[in-house]
């Protein structure tokens, strides 16, 4: 009988649908990217940067105060600018896409991996764009 095809039901597939999952909260902390708030589940990447193809993409409101500032600095931003890789509650990838400069912490990076976002958050900046990245952990009951 054609009847709809069976559920799947695996540990993975429960844990990434759950609100209760483990996810890394990226939220933007000024210019474009404020209020820009995004969660990735273990396994999933997410692409900065201004396109608006991009997962994590700065919206600019044209004739605001500081506009002129804000489209400054959203011309150093590249298309794609970097990646955010959630791989596992452990670590977390950042990796450069651009030619302009990714900074995690102050610090500019080609690649590195977070193994403590756990313990407290880091701070990535795109052309001068902040956004804020930080581990979201459910209460064990």
């Amino acid at each position: 009988s054609g009847g709809p095809a069976p559920v799947s039901d695996t540990a993975a597939e429960r844990s990434a649908a759950s609100p209760e999952a483990p996810s890394l909260v990226l939220r933007g902390l000024d210019g474009g990217f404020r209020g820009i708030e995004r969660r990735l589940r273990v396994g999933e990447s997410v692409v900065l940067g201004r396109s608006r193809q991009c997962g994590f993409a700065p919206v600019i409101a044209i004739g605001g105060i500081g506009c002129e500032t804000e489209v400054q600095r959203l011309r150093r931003m590249s298309r794609e600018h970097a990646r955010v890789s959630f791989c596992n509650l452990r670590h977390v990838e950042v990796e450069d896409l651009s030619r302009n400069g990714t900074l995690v912490n102050g610090q500019r990076v080609q690649r590195l991996v977070l193994d403590d976002l756990g313990e407290r958050p880091a701070t990535l900046e795109l052309a001068g764009f902040r956004v804020l990245l930080q581990l979201w952990l459910p209460r064990s009951s």
